[in-house]
């Protein structure tokens, strides 16, 4: 993965994957699958300190 971080650019924490997660339940009209929220989980931790643009290209892989 690169490191897309740029100056400036907040890194996601874990109250910024939980808020991340009920966007997308509230986009779905249901709650995540536990695959769904597993796959997030995942790319949060393997991007711990990333910006939201590293987790999508995490996600994305």
């Amino acid at each position: 993965m690169s490191d897309s971080r740029t100056p400036g650019a907040s890194s996601v924490d874990l109250d910024g994957i939980v808020a991340i997660a009920d966007i997308v339940a509230a986009m779905l009209g249901r709650p995540l699958t536990p695959f769904e929220s597993s796959r997030l989980k995942t790319a949060y931790q393997a991007t711990a300190g990333g910006t939201l643009t590293d987790l999508a290209g995490q996600l994305a892989a």
